[in-house]
């Protein structure tokens, strides 16, 4: 879907152990929250409008034994996308990053293509009939992928650099252990990033190799195109957490936002007590932490939700590729290795996608210089029977 429609945002959602998959693209718009905003309230607004106005053709559900026209129609209605850890900077009482430009992004109303993998089917849900039929050519249309090695589970991306420095790093957390000791939060989780540069590299190749090296029950891969007021970017990651909410003609949209904000808030990876520990977390981290502690995945009319609750993730912005991970602080300085362990299945898929980017260079040099090869001896053998017959014709005529 990419390569079909490079200038609208697609996304790819897998869920139910395997089971689901639906994709996403040529979506009706975008629904973005900047900084500054209190981005889950303007989320519960957006949802509340959103079902308003959602319609559902009763005959669709008609032999739909396993929901999954349902769920496609209500997929072609709702939003995908993702809902960054700062969206809870009001509740856990910071002020925004700087340099954090957006608090939640999400894809309204694509045309969506679910794939059930237990029943073998797929079902196209669009706006119109001809939304319908163009999906059904363009999937047919899609170019295969490329062949993708089994990545190494211990390898690191290209010119890899940790942010903060393995010093910087051993430092904050040895001021962290002492404000912990002061009785400031009883325990505090600080995060790390990575970041490397894709050199080339496909990242969708990035998150095949992931599919393999983090097989969870939920993954995402999202892909937002730069428009006039927000940048390009792509995230993806893998997550065995989730928040799900099931099908209930009698849900409530708003409410169902709130008890997103309630999970995240409960879950947020940054210590205890949670509030304390993200102020402090605040003074010694680098940067935010997007998906770390945030969620991707989608919302539908009427309150259902599934969402693949963010620990590890990687983000594709301005040319740069960032993995961010995290670690308790401890006694015995381990959070270094903690917040590698987390991160190198991701690390890993970046690198996976370098290789893969390699191999296919190596394969083309490989077959250029075949190519060359084939035509220098064709050629020579040109030029091997132009002189023969030069020759013979210069012994005929010295004959007569």
């Amino acid at each position: 879907m990419r390569t079909l429609a490079p200038e609208r945002p697609t996304f790819l959602f897998e869920w139910g152990e395997g089971r689901y998959a639906a994709v996403g693209y040529r979506p009706r718009s975008e629904t973005l929250f900047p900084n500054g905003k209190d981005a889950l309230a303007a989320l519960r607004q957006e949802m509340v409008e959103l079902t308003k106005s959602a319609t559902l053709d009763e005959a669709l559900l008609d032999g739909d034994t396993n929901g999954t026209r349902r769920l496609a129609a209500m997929l072609n209605q709702g939003l995908v996308g993702f809902i960054a850890y700062e969206a809870l900077q009001l509740a856990l009482g910071f002020d925004p990053w700087g340099q954090m430009a957006l608090l939640s992004r999400f894809i309204k109303a694509p045309t969506v293509a679910l794939f059930d993998h237990h029943e073998q089917t797929m079902t196209i849900a669009g706006a119109s009939e001809g939304m319908v039929r163009r999906c059904a050519w363009e999937l047919a249309q899609a170019p295969d992928l490329s062949p993708l090695e089994i990545p190494d589970p211990e390898a690191l991306p290209e010119a890899l650099q940790p942010m903060p420095s393995d010093e910087v790093f051993a430092a904050k957390s040895a001021a962290a252990r002492t404000r912990l000791a002061a009785g400031e939060a009883k325990q505090l989780t600080l995060a790390r990033s990575f970041k490397a540069a894709p050199r080339g590299a496909n990242v969708f190749d990035a998150y095949r190799a992931l599919r393999v090296l983090s097989p969870r029950s939920n993954l995402f891969f999202l892909d937002f195109v730069e428009t006039p007021i927000a940048p390009g970017m792509t995230l993806f990651g893998a997550s065995d957490e989730s928040f799900e909410t099931l099908p209930d003609a009698d849900a409530d949209a708003a409410t169902a936002i709130d008890e997103i904000g309630n999970v995240l808030l409960a879950g947020a990876p940054v210590g205890d007590p949670t509030k304390a520990a993200a102020r402090l977390a605040r003074m010694f981290e680098a940067g935010p932490r997007m998906l770390y502690g945030g969620a991707a995945g989608y919302l539908l009319p009427g309150g259902e939700v599934n969402l693949a609750l963010g620990r590890a993730s990687a983000v594709l912005l301005h040319g740069e590729l960032t993995v961010t991970a995290a670690a308790p602080v401890s006694s015995d300085g381990s959070a270094h290795y903690e917040v590698l362990r987390q991160a190198r299945p991701l690390l890993a898929a970046i690198r996976a996608a370098q290789e893969s980017l390699h191999a296919r260079e190596e394969e083309a040099k490989r077959k250029a210089e075949a190519a060359a090869k084939r035509e220098a001896e064709a050629a020579a053998k040109a030029e091997a029977a132009a002189k023969e017959a030069a020759e013979t014709d210069a012994g005929e005529a010295s004959s007569s």
